[in-house]
């Protein structure tokens, strides 16, 4: 009998704690990478290119990276996360520094470099907008895709 009232508890208190996991899972689930795609594209007819959402308070995190160069030189492209002039979205040209997540890809003439993040490569917001820039991107065609949250 005593068994029995112990395992009764047990199973109580299973039954207790079950919504309050359920929450807590749904929360993290909830706050994490990934949760919208997104895509976006642009060439590069610019010293800089950006690309991003346009409206603020999202974080962008990048799963993959389409350059390609179709131009007759090779290309040493500048990836990074871009400070913009004040009121600037992404999409802007006007950008007046940088940040991390930063590195470069060389693109050799008329040829395509895809880069993949199984885990997403995570832009934070500078400045309240979540971007990708490219440098030295003239005569580049760039695809970008992931993940917002």
């Amino acid at each position: 009998m005593r068994l029995l009232s112990t395992l009764a508890c047990a199973a109580l208190s299973v039954l207790v704690l079950t919504p309050a996991l359920a929450a807590t899972k749904a929360a993290l689930v909830e706050s994490a990478l990934p949760s919208r795609p997104f895509q976006d594209s642009a060439n590069g007819s610019a010293n800089y290119v950006t690309v991003g959402p346009t409206t603020a308070g999202s974080t962008l995190g990048v799963t993959s990276i389409t350059l390609t160069n179709l131009g007759s030189t090779d290309r040493t492209i500048f990836v990074f996360a871009p400070v913009l002039a004040g009121g600037q979205i992404c999409g802007s040209t006007n950008v007046i520094g940088g940040s991390t997540p930063r590195f470069y890809v060389h693109v050799p003439a008329n040829q395509t470099v895809h880069l993949t993040y199984p885990t997403p490569l995570v832009y934070p917001g500078v400045g309240g907008q979540s971007c990708v820039a490219f440098g030295g991107a003239q005569s580049v065609d760039i695809s970008v895709n992931g993940f917002l949250n």
